[in-house]
């Protein structure tokens, strides 16, 4: 979508040569926006009569261990937070479809989800004076049949004193290694990278029974600050819903292409 959008921009600017094969791209791209558009309407329709229709405490979806009725997602409507539910699920889902189109043979990263109770597990609460504890989570990844250090990258949401969700990212290819913090609030988490490369070595001398003697190639900044073009909130209540589509951006490996005013009709279409 964003190649279409830049595409289109540079037609109009006079960036590309006038010519037939142009046009015809350009009204060929502009019907499947309608139709997906059309298509993406009729699915709001139906979700929104579900949703009205639906008794309180009955699961309108029961998936990845997790049942979401009317009342978890009441959060999604107005200027309500995020539940962790929600949250979840919706990073789930994301994991889901990375499995999917791998399998299909897209060639895209190979990603691992946490679900947001991992790094307050961790580091024992959601509080800032970490209390870290890797044996809490030990177990996590080998239920679960996953070695962090054969995926590309790991998603991990971050409840900072129970108050704003965030999004921490390992980089796990090699020559790429870094750790990342997305805050919609432009904060910084000193904790969060300090912990998260000392999770790094100790899930490997678990799972692997050595030493893991590269864990100073894992770029830390230095300020401990957000990436400087993580999309910006403009209130005190859609950090959840930015963390859910900074999630999918960067599974589906495009920048980030939504900003505060997409926030309302992304709450609609979650």
């Amino acid at each position: 979508m964003i190649q279409k959008f830049k595409r289109k921009a540079q037609a109009a600017e006079g960036l590309l040569p006038p010519s037939t094969s142009t046009t015809t791209i350009t009204t060929q791209e502009e019907e499947e926006d309608r139709d997906e558009a059309a298509e993406e309407e009729e699915d709001l329709v139906a979700a929104r009569s579900i949703f009205e229709n639906a008794t309180r405490n009955t699961p309108l979806i029961d998936k990845f261990n997790i049942a979401l009725t009317t009342n978890e997602l009441d959060c999604l409507v107005g200027s309500n937070w995020l539940n962790d539910e929600v949250i979840n699920f919706y990073m789930q889902m994301i994991q889901e479809r990375n499995v999917k189109q791998r399998a299909q043979g897209q060639d895209i990263w190979k990603i691992f989800v946490f679900n947001t109770f991992f790094y307050a597990k961790l580091t024992g609460g959601h509080a800032p004076d970490v209390n870290y504890d890797y044996q809490a989570v030990r177990r996590w990844t080998k239920r679960q049949k996953v070695d962090l250090f054969e995926r590309d990258l790991i998603l991990v949401p971050l409840h900072v004193n129970e108050l704003h969700w965030t999004l921490g990212v390992v980089d796990m290819r090699k020559g790429k290694r870094k750790i990342y913090f997305f805050d919609s609030l432009k904060g910084c988490n000193k904790t969060w990278f300090t912990t998260m490369r000392r999770y790094l070595q100790d899930e490997y001398l678990d799972k692997h029974g050595e030493k893991l003697e590269e864990i100073d190639d894992w770029y830390i900044p230095p300020d401990f600050r957000s990436e400087d073009y993580t999309p910006q909130q403009e209130n005190g209540y859609d950090c959840g819903v930015f963390i859910c589509q900074m999630a999918e951006c960067i599974a589906d490996g495009r920048e980030f292409d939504f900003n505060q005013t997409h926030i309302p009709h992304m709450r609609v279409k979650m």
